[in-house]
This record gives structure tokens, sequence and C-alpha cells, in this order.
């Protein structure tokens, strides 16, 4: 008897319709227990290929700020380099004259 109930669960066909299917972000509540089923997911899914993120939306005084930024940083950089080097050299020419600023130590 128990081998002719499997035999006639394995025959039960149901379908699948739109109804029935929980789109991606979609969530179930109130549900003890659920039997899923995954179809056809991937990248080349249609929900998949809408999913593009948005252009970050910048103003013209934004875009202007963010070049002002970058050239500050780029000249702030210079800046630091040319008094590296000054610094190094004026260290070297004047090793042992200058005892105020206590540099043999």
């Amino acid at each position: 008897m128990l081998a002719a109930r499997n035999q006639e669960k394995k025959k039960m066909k149901t379908a699948v319709y739109y109804d029935n299917f929980l789109l991606r972000g979609s969530s179930l509540k109130n549900t003890d227990w659920i039997i899923g089923l995954v179809v056809h997911t991937g990248h080349q899914t249609r929900i998949m290929m809408n999913s593009t993120g948005s252009k970050a939306k910048l103003s013209r005084i934004e875009k202007l700020m963010n070049i002002m930024i970058l050239y500050i940083f780029i000249l702030q950089l210079f800046l630091c380099l040319i008094a590296a080097a000054y610094g190094t050299v004026w260290e070297d020419i004047n090793e042992g004259t200058a005892t105020y600023l206590e540099l043999g130590r």
C-alpha cells in the first residue's frame, strides 16, 4: 500500500504560474514553511539586467570643487617636495654654523 501511495505522489504534476513566483528582493511573511524552486537565476535574467546602479549626479559646482581640490592637493605636494629639497640643501650648507637650532645632537 505504501508503494502505491508513493507512485501516486510521483505521478502528480503541478504547474508553476507567474502568480507563484517570488522575484529577487521580495520576502515571504506569515508562513510556517514553503517548498521552493529556483528558476533561471544569474546575470542574464531580466531583473538582473535592469538592476544597474544609477549614475552619481553632481552639480556643476560640485564638479568644479572636485577639480579645485585635486589642483590644491597637487600644488601642496609640489610645494612640500620643493621645501624638503631646499631644507636638505640648507642643512648640508649650514651644518655647523646654525648652533642655535641644535641640529647636531
